[in-house]
């Protein structure tokens, strides 16, 4: 009887390999440094985007500065004008109340707002000791004319041909020349213009002797 023989295959199972990942994974120091340097690059651009904010602003600020500090002077150079420096000072601070530049920084953000305030304060100051030279200055420039004026009329009515309304006269020049407002008003010159008016009443009383 015949006998059935099945060969035994000699062809192996070959084992699944299984792909090494560890080849392809970063290692975990590079990626540490690389987010170190994405990290670092982020904070340059953030540095860079907040100056080039400051140098807009700047810019921004200087622009306005420039349009509102000509209303600044015009309202000093008003102020100024006077002659009297309570009243001076009252209408420059009218003139320059914050709320008058609030159109300037329209629509500005709140540094430039900041700056601006800052520098509107700042030059307020600055202009009202401008105004209280300049109206000091006026004023005993004015103060002075009116002493003088004074001073000329009573020194010409005391060389009068009317003794009584001579006498009169020179005893108020007498007077008005010590008064403490004329003292104050002359200041350090007070003797050398009281020499003055009296020679100018000599030269009056002996013009008057001379044409009687």
């Amino acid at each position: 009887m015949a006998v059935l023989k099945i060969p035994q295959s000699e062809i192996k199972v070959r084992e699944q390999r299984l792909p090494q990942l560890g080849a392809l994974s970063i290692p975990l120091s590079i990626a540490t440094q690389e987010g170190a340097a994405f990290a670092s690059l982020g904070r340059v651009v953030e540095e860079i985007q907040k100056e080039q904010r400051a140098v807009e602003d700047q810019n921004q600020f200087l622009d306005i500065i420039g349009k509102a500090n000509v209303d600044l002077q015009k309202a000093s150079a008003s102020a100024a004008n006077n002659t009297d420096l309570d009243f001076a000072l009252n209408q420059f601070k009218e003139a320059t109340k914050p709320d008058r530049f609030l159109s300037y920084t329209e629509g500005s953000n709140k540094r430039v707002k900041k700056l601006f305030n800052e520098w509107l304060g700042k030059n307020v100051i600055k202009e009202q000791g401008s105004i209280i030279g300049s109206v000091t200055k006026k004023h005993q420039a004015k103060s002075l004319e009116s002493v003088n004026k004074k001073a000329d009329e009573l020194s010409i009515l005391s060389a009068s041909s009317n003794f009584t309304e001579a006498s009169t006269a020179a005893n108020e020049l007498n007077s008005f020349l010590d008064k403490p407002e004329t003292r104050a008003v002359l200041g350090a010159n007070h003797e050398n213009f009281v020499k003055e008016k009296l020679n100018q009443k000599l030269y009056w009383n002996r013009f008057e002797c001379f044409n009687r």
